[in-house]
């Protein structure tokens, strides 16, 4: 068996720093489940599969350490670890919690990224017209674009096979290890200047990083034990969001982020509130259609003034959003090396924010039919918390992955409930100085950690 060896990406060098430091810990594991309502084949299934992992290299790709080099390695011919599980004899309760303790297995057991492989598929039958897959990646082959995309190329394949016709997806004209060669040749000539340069100075002399008031002391060895909570918004209050971004000309990401690092503000007292937010990373055509790591974490800083109204806060997000889409491609491991280095304990953010926004239906025309199931928790916490806001017309969610070592449940859920709350507030009012909402904020928040027994 072949293989071929390729620097790493920029992207990748941040993650290999994290799964030095943990490993043996699930560093990188993304699980996701989708459910399949069709009688579907498993033997084609597996071979779609097996499909999409040929026309990627990497998905082929495991990670080794070449003359003190942290290296990708592409093996010719590699495939996914399949396995297959019938569970059509069992009662439906039974076998909803069965799947999800198999779900609960996979994201948490870790990969060996030397030997690979870095993906895993587990199809489990439930009845002859009803089928989840169990999917397991980790992020050093494959980011939130690439699951996508993995998904929509399975279908395809599928289709295309169960049918007996050739494969009608494009040639991958440029692998992923291909693009990580051009982007080392950037670097080396200089391209990347411009874009590092832009972050040294947009983060330095700052102390952003945020400690709440209500995390419990931070251990000296701190194993990112992590735990996941979901909690409801408000219909009215998602409205309140979206009427406020359409009448400001921001996203709705950029609202429902300044309401977060308001919360932050409010809460520490600080002035000067780092948090990472992910970008796609994808800022070349070649890259639209390749599976691979490109989603980076830009840091973004907000300082707060005397005076500031949610309004301006809101206004500098957006200016600061706009100008880090330009530098997007500044590799994170030699921003923090100019700032001081990971050596001086160079920290960027303790947090870190996104959002999802539900598509607008349109007609079915899969193979497969996949829904969305389930993404189990891998038990593993990169920063202190990590909030993603799910927007959908009928139900949107805040789902909180926080440090249980430093976090208590129901501290954590007091805290998204004085998020909703400030929310509410803010869209509503969003001309008034943002000082005079720390007393009702803080203590709506002290009265339900009282209450839940946070405090």
């Amino acid at each position: 068996m072949g293989t071929s060896h390729y620097p790493l990406m920029p992207q990748q060098r941040a993650v290999w720093h994290l799964t030095q430091r943990h490993p043996d810990r699930p560093v990188g594991n993304k699980c996701w489940i989708s459910r399949y309502g069709t009688a579907l084949e498993a033997d084609i299934f597996h071979a779609a599969v097996d499909g999409v992992v040929q026309r990627h290299e990497a998905l082929r790709t495991r990670f080794m350490v070449v003359d003190g080099t942290p290296t990708q390695v592409v093996e010719d011919g590699a495939a996914a670890a399949w396995s297959f599980t019938d569970l059509g004899g069992y009662d439906a309760a039974h076998r909803d919690r069965l799947v999800a303790d198999l779900g609960r297995r996979a994201a948490r057991l870790p990969f060996d990224l030397a030997a690979g492989p870095l993906l895993r598929v587990h199809l489990v039958r439930l009845a002859s017209d009803d089928h989840v897959a169990i999917f397991t990646s980790h992020r050093m082959v494959c980011d939130a674009w690439s699951r996508a995309l993995l998904e929509a190329e399975l279908d395809v394949l599928y289709g295309a096979l169960r049918s007996s016709r050739p494969s009608p997806l494009p040639f991958v004209a440029e692998q992923y290890g291909t693009l990580a060669l051009k982007e080392q040749r950037r670097l080396q000539q200089g391209d990347l200047e411009r874009h590092i340069d832009f972050w040294v100075r947009y983060l330095g002399g700052g102390r952003g990083t945020v400690e709440l008031p209500i995390a419990q002391s931070r251990p000296d060895d701190a194993g990112g034990h992590g735990a996941t909570l979901c909690v409801r918004v408000d219909p009215a209050v998602m409205s309140q969001v979206r009427d406020l971004s359409r009448s400001t000309g921001c996203t709705t990401f950029l609202t429902l982020f300044a309401g977060f690092v308001t919360l932050l503000h409010l809460l520490s007292g600080q002035d000067d509130i780092n948090v990472g937010v992910p970008m796609m990373g994808r800022t070349r055509p070649a890259a639209a259609n390749v599976v691979g790591l490109f989603q980076t974490t830009a840091v973004m800083r907000t300082r707060f003034l005397p005076g500031d109204s949610f309004a301006a806060v809101l206004h500098r997000a957006r200016a600061d959003q706009l100008a880090g889409f330009t530098a997007q491609d500044a590799p994170t491991d030699l921003v923090i090396d100019r700032l001081g280095g990971y050596g001086e304990g160079v920290l960027l953010h303790r947090h870190q924010f996104s959002t999802e926004e539900s598509s607008p239906a349109t007609e079915d025309r899969s193979h497969l039919g996949a829904q969305p199931f389930d993404e189990p928790e891998s038990g593993f916490v990169e920063h202190d918390t990590n909030w993603n806001v799910w927007v959908d017309d009928d139900e949107s969610m805040v789902r909180v992955d926080y440090a249980s070592e430093l976090f208590a449940r129901e501290a954590v859920r007091c805290l998204v409930v004085g998020y909703v709350r400030l929310l509410k507030q803010v869209t509503a009012t969003p001309s008034e100085p943002i000082r005079l909402l720390r007393p009702s904020i803080a203590e709506a928040l002290n009265r339900d950690l009282v209450r839940a027994g946070g405090m």
